[in-house]
């Protein structure tokens, strides 16, 4: 009779011993974006030379609310991961703000890799006025 009374508490330590894995709650993108370098404006008609396998990102200032937006080609060595727009902080309520058009993107071929892209609203043809962007990046 003593032996099933303990049969319960037995029961308890032993599952309490038991490695009891949780499931990871889930991973935001954000938490997941990590590049190792970024490029503006300013590294416009640069080349950089980076190893394969590099994540980096690229970050032109723009204004979709203009009809503008920013039309990017990648090499086929360059592998986009992610792209969006971010706007920049404004007061509740206010419309037309700016921000940042980005891509992440994945040199995943040794050679010359190229990013480029054009500022244009996409219904009006290209008329060389056209604000544009080039970076070259050697992959070793």
């Amino acid at each position: 009779m003593l032996g099933l009374s303990l049969l319960p508490i037995m029961i308890i330590i032993i599952a309490g011993c038991t490695d009891q894995q949780s499931t990871p709650p889930p991973v935001t993108p954000e938490e997941t974006a990590v590049v190792a370098m970024e490029f503006t404006e300013s590294d416009d008609g640069k080349t950089v030379t980076m190893p394969s396998g590099t994540e980096f990102r690229v970050s032109l200032k723009g204004n979709p609310t203009t009809g503008y937006s920013w039309n990017a080609t990648l090499s086929e060595g360059l592998e986009l991961l992610d792209s969006n727009f971010t706007t920049d902080e404004h007061p509740a309520g206010m419309v037309g703000v700016g921000g940042a058009f980005f891509w992440d993107v994945r040199a995943i071929e040794k050679g010359t890799q190229e990013f480029s892209a054009i500022y244009m609203r996409p219904w009006e043809p290209v008329t060389g006025e056209e604000d544009i962007f080039s970076m070259m990046y050697i992959v070793e």
